[in-house]
């Protein structure tokens, strides 16, 4: 589990259910006290955080790295908005809502 006040694109994500887009590493910490590569991630290109959300119910987050910044143009955001829906698509089929049982039988 990741904190809602826990400074990342993530938790912005998960608490608005809104995309987060970054596409610096100026961005993320013009936006973010937590510095990307203090926490592991191995580039300083660009990010986006994803909402995963089937009906109104908050599934989790989908969060990409890319290699090198990028200024996410409105046809990338759609089609990333997209990938987004099919993988949220994806989990509730799997079942893997809130709701849920922790366990599936086989």
């Amino acid at each position: 589990r990741i904190p809602s006040d826990g400074g990342l694109p993530v938790c912005d994500v998960l608490r608005t259910g809104e995309a987060v887009y970054l596409p610096s590493l100026a961005a993320w910490r013009a936006s973010y006290p937590r510095d990307p590569l203090a926490l592991g991630d191995r580039t300083d290109g660009a990010w986006v955080a994803l909402p995963l959300a089937i009906g109104g119910e908050m599934l989790g987050a989908l969060t990409l790295s890319f290699l090198a910044p990028r200024p996410f143009p409105p046809e990338e955001r759609r089609f990333l908005g997209l990938l987004a829906t099919a993988c949220a698509a994806a989990l509730g089929r799997l079942g893997l809502g809130r709701g849920a049982p922790a366990t599936r039988p086989a």
